[in-house]
């Protein structure tokens, strides 16, 4: 049986693959040659189905980032590579208030007189009726973007509009502004495409331009609103929000996590696949934030998580929670990653040695409960040689479940995490099943996000070495 010390990893690269492929792995032990087949595994193809309707979950859960992007659809990203034309007012590129990418587009008052302020893009071809994953999306699904106000007394309102011409008309358009609730600072704005007035033909499968804009009141001279990314996101099961986190489940589509706060973005970063909470809060230093908070219950388990460390002090929290105030949690803090337990709101520090990181680094760890014992091992920058091993005494008899928090300032990006259940035997088998079904699902949404052409990782649960071949297509290799 495997261990978390020695499973296997990628070594070694492979050609491009013919109807045959023997390679070579590496464990930390031993080398094997495997001889296997390749079939192709579709971006969003029956794979996924099957690891459900074969349960995979059934002992724990993996985060699922092919799933997650699939209930959503960019709609502009206010990147270089797009062109919006001022139609009023002064457009710039803001690189200082921007929450997804390098910058969003600063509209700004240049004339002191109250109006309507405003840049349009032409020329765009979008069918707002089907999301990434193909499905149907309903006029129930959300369009949701970011908006930030330099000073909210000088703002009457703002809104976007879709136009059905090439070169915008008002005529033919989609349109919705807000005017109340507005605040100085960041705005985010959650809108039911059936909340949109319709003026002349259009629909929402045939969209041809855009507008963003916003109206000053008068001696607003130098005041800006500038908007970030526009996005399409499907209407959550249960309620009237928006949500990517759900998955089609047993015939009915299903929250990966019971609480979600927070306002959560899932697509593409500089031509990376991200999830990332845009404006996280802060629960304070003594519990978990309770953004996402798992569905299962555990008592014994493993959490396995990947993260990118992109600021210095108070980044994430993943761990296991009971409630807000009893948990166990990996924190990152002022520069050191810390093995928590909390409890009734109280930190147990007396034995918590940190673990050194800096910005860049990217983090990976293995967090165990077995009774009464807390194990984290942790890997740097890929150095699976030399972890890292922390570990806490633990009193909770009760079960808890899977948390996720981020900060209201600085954060985290979480690549991948999953948690197993480990009070059955083989328990290690089963972590390192989660573990690469992590992998494989990053790597079925967006080919680069974890695996590229020459490489190739093993998955022990199902026996296939997956790989990806120069069009970027997964594949899996059955040992034979």
């Amino acid at each position: 049986m495997q261990t978390m010390n020695d499973y296997i990893r990628p070594r070694g690269y492979y050609d491009n693959p013919g109807t045959k492929l023997t390679v070579t792995f590496e464990t930390l032990n031993k080398l094997s040659g495997l001889t296997a087949t390749a079939s192709e595994i579709n971006a969003f193809g029956s794979s996924i189905a099957d690891l459900e309707a074969a349960d995979e979950q059934g002992n724990g859960f993996y985060s699922d980032l092919a799933i997650w992007y699939g209930n959503t659809k960019s709609i502009a990203t206010m990147e270089t590579d797009e062109t919006w034309t001022l139609v009023a007012g002064t457009l710039s590129a803001d690189t200082t208030y921007v929450k997804v990418g390098s910058q969003g587009q600063r509209i700004t008052e240049n004339d002191n007189t109250g109006s309507a302020l405003y840049a349009k893009r032409d020329s765009v071809t979008y069918d707002l009726t089907t999301l990434n994953n193909g499905e149907v999306s309903g006029t129930d699904d959300y369009i949701v973007y970011a908006v930030y106000i330099s000073d909210v007394t000088k703002v009457v309102s703002f809104a976007i509009q879709f136009g059905a011409d090439s070169v915008f008309s008002p005529t033919n358009r989609f349109y919705k502004s807000t005017s109340t609730g507005l605040v100085t600072g960041w705005n985010f704005i959650k809108t039911a495409k059936s909340a949109f007035t319709q003026n002349g033909a259009i629909s929402w499968d045939d969209i041809r331009s855009m507008v963003i804009y916003w109206t000053s009141l008068d001696n607003a001279l130098g005041a800006y609103v500038t908007f970030d990314d526009i996005w399409l996101c499907k209407k959550d099961p249960g309620s009237a929000v928006p949500n990517p986190f759900q998955r089609f489940v047993s015939g009915a589509w299903t929250r990966d996590f019971a609480a979600i706060s927070g306002e959560w973005f899932v697509g593409l970063e500089h031509n990376e696949l991200i999830w990332r909470n845009l404006n996280p809060a802060d629960s304070g230093s003594s519990a978990v934030s309770l953004s996402l908070v798992g569905t299962k219950p555990y008592s014994d388990f493993v959490i396995y998580a990947k993260q990118k460390i992109k600021a210095a002090d108070n980044t994430s929290r993943i761990g296991w929670q009971i409630s807000a105030g009893n948990c166990i949690a990996v924190v990152v803090s002022a520069g050191n990653l810390y093995l928590y337990t909390v409890v009734n709101g109280t930190n147990n520090t007396s034995t918590n040695t940190p673990y050194t990181c800096a910005v860049g680094d990217i983090i990976e760890f293995a967090l165990e409960r077995s009774g009464n014992g807390a194990t984290l091992k942790v890997y740097k920058n890929g150095d699976y040689n030399n972890p890292t091993t922390l570990s806490k005494t633990v009193l909770f008899s009760e079960t808890g479940y899977l948390a996720i928090g981020q900060y209201l300032t600085n954060y985290t990006d979480i690549l991948s995490f999953s948690i197993t259940a480990t009070k059955h035997a083989h328990h290690a088998d089963i972590a390192e099943n989660a573990k690469t079904l992590i992998m494989k699902a990053k790597a079925t949404a967006f080919a680069t996000a974890e695996l590229k052409f020459g490489e190739f990782g093993y998955d022990y649960g199902d026996s296939r070495i997956y790989t990806v071949n120069t069009s970027g297509v997964l594949q899996y290799w059955s040992l034979t």
